[in-house]
């Protein structure tokens, strides 16, 4: 290093290369790199540029900062409670109440928690960001996984992954799901109704897709297939295919299916339907029914006693 261009001030800490590099924390240590700042306990920086490990409001309240790193990248900020790692990257953020989460590699993503609920054993923390661009996790996600792809995010939901694609979501108490790709695919459970909770939900590609208060239900692929308030149902593909309840029913639409076709509609509390195909085919108020294909067939009659 030059001399008296890095600045060690904290406690047992090290500086041992680069330039302009500072360690004001407590067994803190900085490997090389330009203009890189390490705060806290145990918190450790390999190289890179401008990357910064901060105390954050949360440590200030009482939580320690601790065991945070940043192994390598430019423009790194880990100000997370403790334990979280960036390894390489441009640009991604590890916030308060992002304890023991992980960024692979990327740019700009991100990963915050919630502030208040930051201590050991409290809900936010463990995710991981592996590449991509401009991904979230946020809100007091936990155990959640964002593979690759482009500004996909979870937002409060837990042990859900994304593995790729642009623009997908997984969002609310949506837990136990999984949105393999696609663009603009979505995965939800509304706040205002805890009893329309959605869990165990599959989209495995495609565009526009949604469940929506979903429970072991799954879209394949297809373009704006839409599932709601439906139990073990499933559609393959198609186009503005529905598997839903409707307003003047209480109970979930159950154990149907659409395998593909456009404009199919299964509603109203019945159980075991099935669509193969065809086009603005419907059943609704009935169970145990099928059509098989064809256009604008209808089985709306209520036989099931």
């Amino acid at each position: 290093p030059v001399l008296g261009t890095n600045t060690t001030v904290g406690d047992f800490s090290t500086v041992q290369g680069g330039l302009f590099n500072t360690a004001p924390g407590t067994f803190d240590s900085i490997v090389n790199g330009i203009s890189n700042d390490v705060e806290g306990i145990h918190d450790f920086i390999g190289n890179g540029q401008e990357n910064k490990i901060l105390n954050t409001v949360a440590g200030e309240s009482g939580y320690n900062n601790y065991h945070r790193t940043i192994l390598n990248g430019y423009s790194g900020y880990n100000a997370s409670v403790r334990g979280g790692t960036i390894l390489n990257g441009d640009a991604n953020y590890l916030e308060d109440g992002a304890q023991w989460s992980t960024i692979i590699n990327g740019k700009e993503n991100r990963i915050t928690g919630n502030v208040y609920a930051v201590a050991p054993g409290t809900s936010g923390g463990y995710n991981l960001i592996g590449n991509g661009s401009l991904h979230r996790i946020i809100s007091g996600t936990s155990k959640s996984t964002i593979l690759n792809g482009y500004h996909n995010q979870i937002i409060s939901a837990n042990t859900v992954s994304i593995l790729g694609g642009q623009h997908n979501s997984i969002s609310g108490e949506s837990n136990n799901s999984v949105i393999v790709g696609g663009k603009h695919n979505l995965i939800n459970s509304p706040e205002n109704d805890p009893a329309d909770s959605t869990s165990g939900v599959f989209i495995g590609a495609g565009y526009q897709n949604q469940v929506i208060s979903g429970v072991t239900s799954g879209i394949v692929g297809g373009h704006k297939n839409y599932i709601s308030g439906a139990t073990g149902s499933f559609i393959g593909g198609g186009s503005s295919n529905q598997i839903t309840e409707l307003p003047s029913f209480t109970t979930y639409t159950k154990y149907s299916s659409i395998v593909g076709g456009y404009s199919n509609f299964i509603a109203a509390g019945g159980a075991s339907n099935f669509i193969g195909g065809g086009g603005n085919n419907d059943i609704r108020t009935i169970s145990n029914s099928s059509i098989v294909g064809g256009v604008r067939n209808k089985i709306n009659q209520d036989n099931d006693e």
